[in-house]
């Protein structure tokens, strides 16, 4: 509507003079053959980045170094013991968590004593007020103890104390959470072995099966809310292992670490599977990353077909709908297939590239193959008709193109290393997109000829 009522200035035809798009013209009829030998060198190229593809990479190298959010994952990490939390769940031997014989540990129930206790007369070495049995009840016994009222007593109903507080239970707990520790990645370790190094300290030597078995039921609740219920489950009958992982670890790769931890408890423990899980905010991050893959060709497959079955509505030719993807497709592979030699992993911001260079490449694509066809109607002629759609139609591509690489190139100036990827590889795409636009399609057009022979 404005450009209406501006002043009619008279209809021009396209400049004839030298201009980049008519070089791209010039190079595509005099050296085409070179330029499908590059596309095939590309292809490959691509095909070699697209293996070298990875998802992995640190949260920290998100941001620049001189970055408060950067200097303070380096402080949680140096000072704090680590900044990505991982719960290793140990489950018991049997669904109760209890073994019979050796693991299960029986203590005496204060109501009464059996009679085949060895304080009803079975010892010899004994012959004490308790050989006729005591029948006193909890109050009772520890009437005159000035420490019975730090005491918890388990319920009456329960005999037995859990497999983690007998010796098994705590070598196992102990074996898992070395193992944990050892690994450069782990940065602080913290389970029931924790607690258990405490109680050693202060007992001056290795707890035994009793000291154990008091840990579970006679610890003060202050004392238990800190070094035992965080890291058990009394009810499940479930140990936990807490460890914080090193973002600033240079070796950390989260699957393979996940995954050759996990392999390393099951080798040296001999546990089943299903006696070990691994949850957390690790586990959870490491999943999203590794789903990013898959996620990504899904993402470009659906692309794809759409502008696919787009081309087929509008140019009515299957021909031309293939011909038309080729650069687009070119360009896609492109950006992932540099982000792998690159060394780039697929993140949350990278993995949009692709599909966005995809939605804005095929705009040439559509605008030449429109162009083109109109200008091969005049002539028949698929030279000249290149020509004229380079001349014409081609100047916009390339004007345009122009337009939005300097607008994306802005966000190389930002702090988030993400936007920084973004905008680098955006501009690489677009580039690569109209190259193909205004070198490789018309090629193809002109190879395969999909608007029929030419007409003398």
């Amino acid at each position: 509507a404005l450009i209406a009522l501006l002043p009619d200035p008279g209809a021009k035809g396209a400049s004839d003079t030298l201009s980049m798009t008519r070089w791209f013209a010039a190079v595509v009829e005099r050296f085409g053959g070179a330029v499908l030998a590059v596309t095939a060198a590309l292809v490959l190229l691509v095909a070699l980045g697209l293996s070298r593809l990875q998802v992995e990479n640190r949260f920290i190298d998100y941001f620049k170094d001189t970055t408060e959010i950067y200097q303070g994952m380096e402080l949680l990490d140096s000072r704090l013991g680590g900044t990505i939390p991982l719960d290793i769940i140990l489950y018991p031997p049997s669904e109760n968590g209890l073994e019979a014989g050796a693991n299960a540990v029986e203590v005496a129930n204060f109501e009464g004593v059996s009679a085949d206790d060895s304080f009803a007369g079975g010892d010899e070495g004994f012959d004490d007020d308790f050989g006729e049995g005591f029948a006193g009840g909890e109050d009772d016994l520890w009437d005159d103890d000035p420490f019975g009222e730090d005491v918890s007593f388990a319920d009456e109903n329960s005999a037995e104390i859990g497999y983690w507080f007998t010796l098994e239970g705590r070598d196992l707990v102990d074996q898992i959470h070395n193992i944990v520790d050892a690994r450069p990645e782990s940065g602080k370790v913290l389970s029931l072995s924790t607690g258990f190094s405490v109680m050693d300290r202060l007992y001056d030597d290795k707890l035994g099966g009793v000291e154990l078995a008091l840990i579970e039921r006679s610890l003060p609740s202050d004392v238990a809310e800190v070094l035992i219920e965080p890291y058990y489950d009394p009810v499940e009958q479930q140990a936990r292992i807490t460890v914080r992982a090193m973002e600033t670890s240079k070796t950390l790769r989260r699957a393979e670490y996940l995954e050759s931890l996990y392999a390393q408890i099951l080798a040296d423990t001999g546990l089943d599977e299903t006696r070990v899980k691994f949850t957390g905010l690790l586990v959870l991050y490491n999943n999203v990353l590794q789903s990013l893959y898959a996620s990504q060709i899904l993402t470009l497959g659906a692309v794809f077909v759409a502008i696919g079955i787009m081309f087929l509505a509008l140019f009515r030719s299957v021909s031309l709908a293939l011909l038309g993807l080729a650069p687009n497709i070119l360009a896609a592979g492109l950006v992932l297939g540099v982000m792998g030699l690159a060394g780039i992993p697929l993140d949350i911001m990278t993995i949009t590239i692709a599909a966005i260079v995809v939605g804005m490449g095929v705009d040439n694509c559509i605008h030449y193959i429109h162009r083109f066809r109109r200008e091969f109607e005049l002539d028949g002629n698929y030279r000249e008709s290149m020509y004229r759609s380079h001349s014409s139609i081609g100047r916009a591509m390339y004007y345009t193109t122009l337009t939005v690489v300097v607008g994306f190139s802005m966000l190389t100036l930002s702090n988030f290393t993400p936007s920084i990827y973004f905008g680098v590889l955006t501009v690489m795409a677009m580039l690569a997109a109209v190259m193909g636009a205004l070198l490789l399609l018309p090629k193809l057009i002109i190879a395969f000829q999909p608007l029929g022979p030419e007409r003398a």
